[in-house]
């Protein structure tokens, strides 16, 4: 069950607001008067609603445009002659199908408005295009925009100049439409010339449409990932992100998802730098700028409502992450991070006070909001910046948010549901001191030009405008004319236009170089020549002195594309590889570090080794980027650190000693014992080398073809130490669990019977780790002993017993006969462990399993579920209800701070019925969110493991399991993997909870905040 964010509040009239003037709103955020949520079924007037605003001070509000012009708004964009581009998805929440899904009169269309009067209000508005289904997004481009709707990418092209769409071309195919709150949006093009594309969660798998993108057949999983394409053919790919409704790419080209309970996440990896890390997949390469989830807090003037109220003045609809780098408002909020929460009618900020690797941030205004309003109606969805460097805020507003796939079966069909179908506002914000409201100038002493008349050389001049839709306006038409001068020189020369393009931007980079003001315009005019195939290694060598540290980044990623890999290139690369800045080391460790052949080791060591400087967190991201670099200097860069650290363990190598464990790569081990005399060092190399290689389930033994005799000496003797240790009762018992943890490497006969006398002497402090020892020996005998002592163990032994009995191939049998014997009653195992063997992949073990535990089924009997019903009248016992929750529920969920966050959040269900909550537990599979799909993985030794996919790309599956264990299997070790399409949730409670115990669950779950 997922965590809502709707709100039941106020209505739409249709009504056409008179223009007489621009309404403004100057009210400091506060708490002075009450939501304006009662007693209306209208929309407030403009102004109304612009006085229920509240503002921080310095800073007012303007009113751009709203109904007629606009309805149901949720994107924006300026083009070069500043006309705003409006996206409106008027079929919200939902869409008319007919019985084959088709769409049927879909209202969805881009609008163009202008101010032809110059006052700021935009009273004109063009029809551009119409009939879309659910658009979400546009990136203008020559004469028409590229349009994202539900399942495609497509082209919307004005080919006469007339401001209507004459000619719609689908580029790519394949996004999910499982829910319209999960599509794809926000193309953008970056600073890299290419166009991103936010997956919206669900991804797809992609299909070229168009022949441009066809010169090889293919297609693009997007699961966990986002889209990115070349908008006039050729690359098309997968790239980080799977942001949900937002993206943003800063002026240092740093990449920024969110999703509903993450307002701003900074993704520090591209897809194709981890992969030399599978142990650390490329969801796990990102980190709040904002915080995120419980960490959250929110100031909303409105009676946000939320369906958890463990979620209340939390984000819960965070999207359109966003950050101010342009020149009206630098001042005031320069550099600020901005999300909206259209749920609480608020726009929240964090401030930049530290502008590093990652950037260190602080709430621009303690217990308020930057923006935030008493009108419930007021839903902002989306940020931007215009050609006047005023902050634009895009307002869909309406009376309902939340989409009804997330709310009750009872709320779904409510009037409120479609109001505000009407209605759209879009607002400005500016400073309260200055009295213009013509989005046509700006605070700037440098002016804009006139695009429709600019030379290649005013547009590149403009790269290094204050303003950023100048930058990056003047960026895309020198795009623009370098893909018409190359569509040219398919068929003549390359054209002059081409050469003026160049020779344009080589101007600006030659007056700027050394210029840190003037990072922007290096970074874009960098990365225009590289796009135009005229970068050169000394334009590179020239800016890799600039002291801002954003252009050497951008120059640390641009000579990993160089081919010119010449003495020259080499001394750049030297450079720039002992950086003082630590995101110029990292970039460093992730494009040139990482690459293939390997840089010499001296170079990535140089950029490995932390700086006074470096905090706490950059020394942790510079560790996770070294653990990337090729398996060839990993000895020696190992043998370098090792020498130059002091007696302590190093936290620097602890990732790249992990990946080389799991991907046994001993002579890395022995050659780190080798290059110091340390115990602490040898110590914990020893350790992570050896977690590395628990996590790939290997073992000494098969790897032992790989040593000599001197190395295997040295491994007797560490694994000696170990046993040593595991059997000493004085030593600390978390040395000895270390030990034994470590010794399940091994499986030696001597070992064996070391984890064999620990589980016949009942050694419960020890039990767990010989247990999971015992699994690798795979003794149908052990897993006799072991089924016969289950029922007799506390619960945490209980359960990881259980567990290896399960995912054990050769002892599942003895778990079969003891509960065939009632040696264990059929009551001590859980629905989910039951369904494990129902659906066990071997046919022999289901089918035993069917026969022990076919009591009725759900759908069996009416009377059964009638049963349940009846029990729920009377009162729970809330004592037992938590007991039994901590019994069958708390692997997968999380109440109270007991359990573990691996399903969906069940922590506040205040507005589920008893009645939702008896079908969600006995009928799991009658709804399911896809992304808690049971995946079933079957290892080559006969291993079975389930859980949640997390990442299933490369040459490894992460899978997400019971408890919130994470587990990485390399591909070569996978016999199957299976999605069920069944829920993570076990079916079959009714055969483990009887209809009062059922009731005391739900009891518990519903009410454990106020018992």
């Amino acid at each position: 069950m997922r965590s809502l964010k709707y709100l039941l509040l106020g209505t739409l009239a249709t009504l056409c607001w008179p223009h007489l003037a621009p309404p403004v709103c100057g009210q400091p955020a506060g708490r002075a008067s009450a939501p304006l949520t009662l007693g209306r079924d209208h929309p407030l007037t403009p102004a109304e609603s612009l006085q229920a605003m509240a503002i921080i001070p310095g800073l007012r509000v303007e009113l751009v445009a709203c109904e007629p012009q606009v309805v149901d708004p949720i994107a924006i964009q300026f083009d070069e002659r500043r006309r705003l581009w409006v996206v409106e998805m008027r079929d919200y929440p939902s869409i008319e199908v007919d019985a084959d899904g088709i769409s049927v009169n879909p209202q969805g269309r881009i609008r163009i408005l202008t101010d032809s009067d110059g006052d700021g209000f935009f009273e004109t508005a063009q029809l551009f295009a119409d009939q879309l289904v659910f658009p979400t997004g546009i990136q203008i481009l020559e004469q028409g925009v590229i349009v994202t709707m539900a399942g495609q990418v497509a082209f919307l092209e004005d080919v006469d100049g007339d401001g209507e769409c004459d000619r719609r071309t689908t580029w790519f195919t394949g996004f999910s439409t499982s829910n319209e709150q999960l599509l794809a949006n926000h193309p953008t093009l970056t600073i890299e010339n290419t166009i991103h594309v936010a997956s919206g969660l669900r991804g797809g798998t992609i299909e070229a449409v168009d022949q441009r993108w066809q010169a090889t057949p293919q297609t693009v999983n997007l699961s966990q990932r986002d889209f990115d394409f070349y908008p006039w053919g050729g690359q098309w790919r997968s790239v980080a992100g799977n942001s949900q409704y937002g993206f943003y790419q800063d002026e240092a080209g740093r990449r920024y998802v969110c999703s509903n309970r993450n307002p701003c996440d900074l993704l520090l990896a591209a897809a194709d730098h981890v992969a030399n890390n599978p142990l650390q997949p490329l969801a796990q390469w990102r980190t709040t700028i904002m915080p995120a989830a419980e960490a959250s807090q929110v100031f909303p003037l409105v009676d946000a409502w939320t369906t958890s109220n463990l979620h209340a003045g939390q984000f819960t609809a965070a999207c359109s992450v966003y950050r101010y780098e342009s020149d009206r408002l630098q001042e005031q909020i320069g550099n600020s991070y901005f999300a909206c929460e259209p749920t609480g009618s608020l726009v929240q900020r964090y401030a930049t006070v530290r502008d590093g690797l990652v950037p260190q941030t602080v709430r621009g205004e303690p217990n308020r909001e930057f923006l935030a309003s008493r009108d419930s109606w007021f839903r902002p969805v989306c940020l931007t910046d215009g050609p006047d460097g005023a902050l634009y805020v895009v307002d869909m507003h309406r009376a309902v948010i939340e989409h009804p796939a997330w709310m009750p079966d009872e709320l779904r069909e409510r009037a409120d549901m479609r109001w505000g179908n009407q209605a759209g506002r879009i607002y400005r914000i500016v400073s309260a001191a200055n009295a213009t409201t013509d989005c046509t100038t700006t605070d700037n002493s440098l002016s804009q030009p006139d695009f429709k008349n600019a030379t290649e050389q005013i547009l590149a001049a403009t790269l290094a405008h204050p303003n950023r839709w100048a930058r990056t306006t003047a960026a895309r038409l020198l795009l623009q004319q370098l893909h018409a001068a190359n569509a040219q020189a398919d068929s003549a020369p390359i054209t002059d236009q081409h050469d003026r393009v160049v020779q344009a931007l080589r101007s600006n980079l030659e007056q700027r170089t050394q210029r840190a003001s003037d990072s922007p315009s290096l970074v874009r005019t960098l990365w225009l020549l590289q796009t135009a195939g005229a970068l050169k290694l000394p334009d590179l060598a020239a800016v890799a002195s600039n002291s801002d540290p954003v252009v050497r980044c951008q120059v640390v990623r641009l000579l990993a594309q160089q081919l010119d890999r010449s003495a020259a290139w080499a001394t750049v690369v030297e450079q720039l590889a002992s950086d003082a800045s630590a995101a110029v080391r990292y970039q460093w460790l992730l494009d040139l570090g990482s690459g293939t052949p390997a840089l010499p080791a001296s170079l990535i060591t140089a950029a490995a080794t932390a700086q006074g400087t470096d905090s706490a967190t950059e020394r942790m991201w510079l560790a996770a980027a070294l653990a990337l670099i090729p398996d060839e200097v990993v000895v020696e860069v190992s043998e370098r650190l090792v020498r130059d650290a002091a007696d302590a363990p190093l936290p620097m190598l602890k990732p790249l000693w992990q990946r080389c464990g799991w991907q046994g790569q001993t002579n890395v081990l022995f050659a780190a014992l080798r290059a110091t005399t340390s115990v602490h060092l040898r110590a914990d190399a020893w350790d992570q080398f050896c977690e590395g290689m628990l996590l790939a389930e290997r073992s000494w033994q098969s790897v032992a073809d790989d040593l000599d005799e001197h190395q295997l000496g040295w491994l007797r003797a560490l694994t000696g130490k170990d046993l040593e240790l595991a059997s000493n009762e004085q030593a600390p018992m978390q040395q000895r669990l270390a030990a034994l943890r470590r010794l399940q490497l091994d499986r030696s006969q001597v070992t064996g019977q070391l984890f064999r006398r620990i589980i016949t002497a009942r050694s419960l402090a020890n039990w767990n780790p010989a247990v999971q020892g015992l699994v690798n020996y795979a003794d149908p005998s052990d897993g006799a002993q072991l089924a016969a002592a289950l029922s007799g163990l506390p619960p945490a032994q209980f359960s990881t017993t259980l567990q290896a009995l399960l995912r054990t191939r050769a002892w599942t049998p003895a778990l079969l006969d003891a509960l065939a014997s009632q040696q264990i009653p059929l009551g001590v195992i859980d629905a989910g462990s039951w369904e494990k063997l129902r659906n066990h992949p071997d046919a022999t073990i289901a089918e035993r399993a069917q026969q022990l535990n076919s009591g009725p089924q759900l759908a069996e009997t009416s009377e059964l579920m009638q049963l349940y019903r009846s029990a729920l009248r009377d009162a729970p016992q809330m004592a037992s209800g938590k007991q039994l929750f901590l019994k069958h529920c708390a692997t997968c969920h999380r109440i109270d701070g007991q359990g573990v966050a691996v399903g969906p959040d069940i922590s506040d269900m205040r507005t589920a019925t008893l009645e939702q909550l008896l079908v969600a537990v006995l009928d799991p599979n009658r709804a399911i969110d896809a992304a808690y799909f049971r995946y079933v993985l079957v290892t080559v030794d006969g291993k079975v493991l389930e859980g949640l996919l997390e990442e299933g790309q490369g040459d490894s599956v992460t899978l997400l399991m019971q408890e919130g264990q994470r587990q990485t299997i390399p591909r070569e070790r996978i016999e199957t993997l299976k999605a069920t399409g069944t829920s993570l949730m076990p079916t079959g409670f009714q055969q483990q909870l009887t209809p009062e115990q059922l009731r005391d669950v739900i009891g518990y779950v519903k009410g454990w905040r106020y018992r």
